[in-house]
């Protein structure tokens, strides 16, 4: 039989144990859970304020599945078409094969300095035959050898595009040409941001000469041989390469009647050069 002594502890126990939970309910509970409201209070009348917004939007509201699908449709039709429009543009791009077959051999500096020469020898001859004036300053913007070039064939599609360019000024027949300045290689990186897909060659030009002369030089920067004579712009000799202007400044100068000054910056584009494979 239990005695009265222990009824009496077991009591008082339960009533300590019953203030026990009560004191951690009121002083523990309730001010964790207020200082919990507390914190989720700013969150909370965010999105109500999101859900009215949403609610009160016309163009939220249109939305629905069919609008939805028909948007990401358009979308992927959009992406082929710039997919398509890039492998359009690739061969545009494609250097002529004697530039290609250099950019796969060994660089030699000796040979590019004596092609360098050579080129600046020719156009020197052209500018004379025409009687265009050719300043020491344009044949010397030529590109020299640049240790710094991250692949030492690519001196090749650099040299091929000002040799290019300048060409294609001479064939247009302006008074005079004042400078050629090679500016910064720009890197274009795939989509992924790892892998070079481009180099991309800027050239700045600064030519005087009559306007037609200088829409001419504009007109046949992006065309070839064979589309220059299309274009009934006059074929050039050895015009293989697509230039294109990224911007230009035309002016009128204090000098001879209907002359106008032409500063251009054009650019020549160049994959990577792939490495050899190894047997």
């Amino acid at each position: 039989m239990i005695s009265e002594r222990k009824i009496r502890r077991f009591q008082v126990g339960l009533l300590i144990g019953a203030g026990a939970v009560f004191a951690f309910y009121w002083f523990g509970y309730r001010t964790v859970n207020q200082w919990s409201r507390d914190l989720n209070k700013p969150a909370t009348e965010a999105w109500k304020r999101l859900v009215t917004a949403a609610q009160d939007n016309p163009h939220i509201r249109s939305l629905n599945e069919a609008a939805l699908r028909t948007s990401v449709t358009q979308l992927r039709q959009d992406a082929d078409l710039l997919q398509q429009a890039g492998e359009a543009a690739w061969p545009r791009i494609a250097l002529d094969p004697e530039t290609q077959a250099r950019l796969g051999e060994e660089f030699q500096l000796l040979e590019f300095d004596r092609a360098r020469w050579q080129a600046a020898a020719e156009l020197r001859r052209q500018a004379a035959t025409r009687k265009i004036v050719m300043a020491e300053d344009a044949l010397r913007g030529l590109p020299e050898y640049d240790s710094e070039m991250v692949q030492p064939a690519l001196h090749w599609a650099r040299l091929a595009f000002a040799q290019q360019l300048l060409t294609t000024t001479l064939a247009a027949k302006p008074r005079a040409i004042s400078n050629l300045t090679m500016m910064p290689i720009k890197t274009h990186l795939r989509s992924e941001g790892k892998d070079v897909l481009l180099f991309e060659f800027p050239m700045r030009l600064e030519v005087y000469g009559p306007p037609e002369s200088l829409l001419r030089l504009l007109s046949s920067l992006p065309l070839r041989g064979e589309e220059l004579a299309a274009a009934g712009l006059g074929e050039i000799p050895g015009k293989t390469q697509v230039l294109f202007a990224n911007h230009l400044i035309l002016k009128n100068v204090a000098g001879p009647p209907a002359e106008s000054s032409l500063e251009l910056v054009a650019s020549g584009f160049c994959e990577p050069v792939k490495p050899k494979s190894t047997p």
